[in-house]
Order: C-alpha cells, then structure tokens, then sequence
C-alpha cells in the first residue's frame, strides 16, 4: 500500500503530493495498529478491509470533515457522529483472531 491507493480510496487529487511523505510515514503505524488489534500480521497486499481501515484513518488524522451526520444551511447546523472511529474499525473486525491467555 502507498500513497497513491490512499488518495484513491479517501477520493483526494492524485497529483497533489505536499502530504505523501506523511502518507507513507502513517501507512506502517496504522498497519501496525490494526495487527495489534486483530492478532495477526498483514504483509502487502493487504486484505481490502484493512487498506480501508488505515486510508479512513489517515483521512481522520488530517483533520478532513468526516463523520458528519446531518446539516442544516439556514443558520448553519452541523450534527457529528461520534460513533466514527468505531466505524473505521469495523472494517478490521472479519480479519480479528481470538488471543487465548
């Protein structure tokens, strides 16, 4: 997984590359974060479930609007849905193992 499958999941510009070396710096850590959490190890290709996973999560971390769960134009109301991150992990759950003691 590279930059490049990041932007095209998250639907941002392939050629803007300001943020690529940041990119491939959190792709590891969220990869690392998702084999922590599922008991296993994921080597390239990764399975779809946990490219989503480490895109959505690096969408969240640059601080894009997500998670918003309605709005209202009239006098501005925007209504947030706090149950994001657990989306973003749901899509790890089919990849989890159990860990017995």
């Amino acid at each position: 997984m590279d930059e490049s499958e990041v932007k095209r999941i998250n639907h941002w510009k392939q050629d803007e590359t300001k943020h690529d070396e940041d990119i491939n710096e959190l792709i590891p850590h969220y990869k690392g974060i998702a084999e922590e959490w599922c008991n296993q190890s994921f080597s390239n290709p990764f399975p779809y479930g946990v490219k989503q996973f480490i895109a959505k999560s690096i969408q969240r971390d640059f601080h894009v609007v997500m998670g918003i769960s309605s709005r209202a134009m009239g006098s501005v109301n925007y209504s947030f849905d706090n149950e994001t991150d657990k989306k973003i992990k749901e899509n790890l759950r089919p990849y989890r193992k159990l860990r017995w003691g």
